[in-house]
């Protein structure tokens, strides 16, 4: 069986986030909406989707990949509010590709 240490299951999806963009040069986080992205100079791609085991979108945040992730609560989808903001911080003026996962 799999231990797992959880600060407070409040901020589990903040903290893995925030402790994902520390490990990776040009990454940041929009700490009040969850949301992990990269400054760019093409078409913007977003995706997102809840953090039920992490929220793995944002291992997929890169050159080549998407600019930006939202990540939700605890198996839960980001909300519009969440998503909003990634499209914004997405839009680098060449338009934004929004990957809707089902």
């Amino acid at each position: 069986m799999d231990k797992h240490i959880v600060n407070d299951a409040r901020t589990l999806a903040l903290e893995a986030v925030q402790g994902l963009a520390q490990t990776r040069p040009g990454l940041w986080v929009d700490a009040q909406h969850r949301i992990i992205t990269r400054k760019h100079n093409d078409v913007g791609i977003v995706s997102g989707g809840g953090s039920g085991h992490e929220p793995s979108f944002g291992g997929m945040v890169g050159i080549g990949l998407l600019s930006t992730a939202v990540a939700g609560n605890i198996f839960a989808s980001p909300n519009v509010n969440q998503i909003r903001r990634g499209i914004q911080l997405a839009a680098q003026g060449k338009g934004v590709l929004i990957i809707i996962m089902r």
